[in-house]
């Protein structure tokens, strides 16, 4: 899959189709357009002396189209063609109203009134630098998550081509739509707070957001942590056939860090928070954060992944929220993602945890 798209000269999108049966050409509309009458002044050029005369003209004011136009059609609602519009070096839009030029340098539109230059933020192609790839890969699958697949098993699949053209570059180890160099960062997403949460899909592990019926976010400073305060021991990942392509047996993922033991409740001004035992008494921290699913209020284990850089009004612990479901494998699994804020005044929960090893399922 990779090498067909990335290989081609030129792909061509039906993009406006919702099927195969509907084809690419159909009736154009043309873009929005709106008329009125004015009157403006016009020379008359048969007396000597200089006069002008009114006229009423027709002023036609045509409404340019957006991205936001080209990425609301069927093509870009399907999971299986990010990769192929992603790995296309050049690509042509059949729209309702007009044909759009998309290549790794601009998107160009017919009712662009010149020559443009438009800087694609929803699919950026940045694969100069370590921190270019990262910020890209997030972006893309924030925007594959909100893509539609009839078959919820085949999200692995649908992405296939696209690991494989980023592991050529980045020269790193896929983890379940996670790379093994950045896992730490790229563990911390999150499912988007205006949705719902529905249940997991069954086949993936807790840790991946391909576990997820729902969109997931990843936040602005991706790869901008002060220090990641998980490590990575092993990674256990065996399947059944063809990597990738085929159902998994075991997606472990063994790691050393501080897991914090505390009790959550509905918060005010947070989306919860967290009890927990610190520094000789019970100590209540504001949480900000999502659960993956829906789940009761209770015991929970915060497992600290990262820290964010100090500021004048702290810093920010990062952390995956966890359900023990293994007490003598020490096996846990995750419920959610959330941050705490830790200030100056206020005790660090984790500054007197010891570090232990776990498997994170």
């Amino acid at each position: 899959m990779a090498s067909v798209y990335s290989n081609a000269y030129v792909t061509i999108g039906a993009t406006a189709s919702s099927h195969s049966s509907q084809g690419i050409f159909r009736s154009r509309t043309g873009p929005a357009e709106s008329k009125f009458e004015v009157s403006v002044p016009v020379p008359n050029m048969t007396h000597v002396d200089a006069c002008y005369e009114t006229e009423q003209r027709t002023v036609r004011f045509i409404q340019c189209s957006t991205l936001n136009h080209l990425y609301q059609l069927p093509l870009f609602e399907r999971g299986w063609t990010l990769q192929e519009t992603l790995l296309s070096r050049r690509m042509i839009h059949f729209t309702p109203s007009e044909i759009v030029w998309h290549c790794f340098r601009r998107v160009s539109m017919e009712s662009d009134l010149g020559p443009s230059t438009r800087y694609n933020f929803n699919l950026p192609m940045d694969i100069s630098s370590p921190e270019g790839i990262a910020h890209s890969w997030s972006k893309w699958i924030e925007n594959y998550s909100r893509r539609r697949l009839t078959v919820q098993s085949d999200k692995m699949a649908a992405l296939t081509g696209l690991v494989k053209f980023t592991q050529a570059i980045n020269n790193d180890d896929p983890l379940f739509g996670l790379w093994k160099r950045d896992l730490m960062p790229g563990l911390l997403w999150e499912r988007n707070y205006k949705v719902r949460g529905q249940p997991r899909i069954e086949g993936f592990p807790t840790w991946s957001w391909m576990s997820m019926q729902t969109p997931i976010n990843y936040h602005s400073n991706f790869r901008k942590y002060e220090k990641c305060e998980c490590e990575l021991i092993e990674s256990r990942v065996t399947w059944c056939g063809e990597p990738y392509s085929s159902a998994v047996l075991i997606a472990d993922l063994l790691l050393k860090a501080k897991i914090l033991e505390g009790t959550i409740t509905s918060g005010k001004g947070w989306d919860f928070n967290l009890h927990t035992y610190c520094e000789g008494e019970t100590v209540a921290y504001g949480v900000y954060g999502s659960f993956d699913i829906e789940i009761s209020l209770g015991e929970i284990y915060c497992i600290l992944i990262c820290a964010s850089p100090d500021n004048a009004r702290g810093r920010y612990n990062h952390l995956l929220v966890c359900s023990l479901v293994d007490s003598e494998l020490n096996v846990y699994s995750r419920l959610g993602y959330g941050r705490i804020q830790v200030k100056e005044q206020s005790p660090d929960p984790f500054k007197n945890v010891e570090l232990q090893n776990f498997i994170l399922r």
